[in-house]
């Protein structure tokens, strides 16, 4: 079995856990997944990480031909799909905190 590292450059959610949420049930459609932390970062064992899976616009991932880093000037804007995922993740968790920035994770 072989394994790679991932990297995602773009916005996430971060969503505390709850036992009652069946995190796999809220993105039938697969627009976005979510990233499992297996005894990694103490920062992030309680909550639950969603980013956009590699069709969203405007996200990258850096291993693949799409790279490149979000514009910060004036056309700058969170993705319609960002968007819609932060109101379906605000419909099942307490508190959704969206972020910006880049995150690895094996494969």
């Amino acid at each position: 079995m072989s394994m790679s590292v991932q990297y995602y450059v773009g916005f996430y959610f971060k969503c505390e856990k709850n036992d009652e949420i069946d995190p796999h049930t809220i993105f039938p459609n697969e627009d976005f997944c979510q990233i499992y932390d297996e005894g990694g970062s103490p920062e992030i064992n309680d909550f639950n990480i969603f980013i956009p899976n590699t069709d969203c616009p405007n996200c990258f991932y850096l291993q693949s031909d799409r790279t490149g880093l979000l514009d910060g000037g004036e056309n700058f804007s969170i993705p319609e799909q960002v968007e819609r995922a932060g109101n379906i993740l605000n419909q099942h968790y307490k508190e959704v905190e969206m972020r910006y920035g880049i995150i690895a994770y094996v494969c």
